[in-house]
C-alpha cells in the first residue's frame, strides 16, 4: 500500500483506459463513503451525444459501475440466458460520477493507494432569523465536504443566501489510511 496525492489519484483514474479499479470517495450530494468497482471509457449504453457539460471541470469523472451493472443483470437472468432487450436498459442507469476531490483510497492494476489529505476549517457567516449574524466553524477537506457537514449540523436543507465561506487553513493531517472525519455517519 503506498500513499499518494489526489492529483495522482486522479491521473491514474483518467489514464486507466478502460481498465476497472476499485475507488473509495466520498460523495458530494449527502457526504457519504462510496466504494465501487468501475471503468473509464464505457460507451456502450450511451448515446455518442457527448455531455452537456465538462465533468472534468466540475471536478467529476464518469465511469461505468461494474458493481450495479453485474447485481442488475444477475436479477434479470433468466435460467441462465441473458435477455439482451433488458440488459440495454440496465446499462445506461449503471453511469456514475466520481468526485475528484475527495478520493480516500484507490486500487488499480493490482496496488492499493491511500490518498493523503489535510483538513482545512471553514468559517460560515451568514443572518440567522431576525438578521442575527451567525458563524460556526466546521472542518472539512475541501470546501464542498465542509457544506455538507455544515448543512447537517445545523439542520439546513441548502445553504443559507449570503452566507460567506471563508477558509482558515490546515488544522489537522488525516493519519494515513483514516477516513476523513466520521461525518457522514447517521444517526
Amino acid at each position: 500500500m503506498s500513499v499518494i496525492k489526489n492529483e495522482t489519484a486522479v491521473q491514474k483514474i483518467l489514464e486507466s483506459n478502460g481498465a476497472m479499479f476499485k475507488v473509495t470517495f466520498i460523495k458530494r450530494t449527502d457526504g457519504s463513503v462510496r466504494v465501487m468497482n468501475a471503468r473509464t471509457g464505457v460507451t456502450k449504453f450511451t448515446t455518442k451525444e457527448g455531455m452537456s457539460y465538462d465533468p472534468i471541470k466540475k471536478n467529476l469523472v464518469p465511469v461505468f459501475d461494474m458493481d450495479l451493472f453485474n447485481e442488475e443483470v444477475s436479477q434479470i437472468t433468466a435460467h441462465g440466458q441473458r435477455r439482451e432487450d433488458k440488459i440495454a436498459e440496465i446499462g445506461p442507469r449503471c453511469y456514475r460520477m466520481v468526485n475528484l476531490e475527495a478520493i480516500v483510497e484507490l486500487k488499480i492494476a493490482g496496488d492499493v493507494f491511500v490518498v493523503e489529505g489535510d483538513v482545512h476549517e471553514y468559517m460560515f457567516e451568514w443572518k440567522g432569523n431576525g438578521g442575527v449574524a451567525m458563524s460556526k466553524v466546521v472542518t472539512g477537506r475541501n470546501e464542498g465536504e465542509a457544506k455538507v457537514k455544515f448543512k447537517r449540523e445545523v439542520g439546513l436543507n441548502r445553504m443559507p443566501t449570503r452566507c460567506t465561506i471563508s477558509d482558515r487553513g490546515v488544522s489537522v493531517q488525516r493519519p494515513v489510511g483514516e477516513l476523513p472525519l466520521p461525518f457522514w455517519r447517521t444517526k
